[in-house]
């Protein structure tokens, strides 16, 4: 596999965290992170794109409102069972 340099500035403090996992786990710093990057671009993925909250209404329905809801929702449990 063909693999690009990157660099990236870490603050320090990430980066200690990021010398010892490597080091507990006897991998590469750049194998973590690439690690990483791929998690979290696989997530995004997955969540895909959201149409809530994106059209001009008053007032704005947001995803966080929605998520408030189904968890309404959810908590009353089943109806007419």
């Amino acid at each position: 596999m063909f693999m690009e340099k990157t660099t990236v500035y870490l603050p320090s403090g990430l980066q200690e965290r990021l010398r010892g996992v490597a080091r507990r786990e006897g991998r590469s710093q750049a194998e973590i992170v690439r690690e990483a990057i791929e998690e979290r671009l696989n997530r995004d993925s997955r969540d895909g794109p959201s149409i809530v909250g994106m059209f001009d209404e008053e007032p704005a329905v947001t995803s966080d409102d929605v998520k408030a809801k189904i968890r309404e929702e959810w908590a009353r449990g089943p109806r007419g069972v």
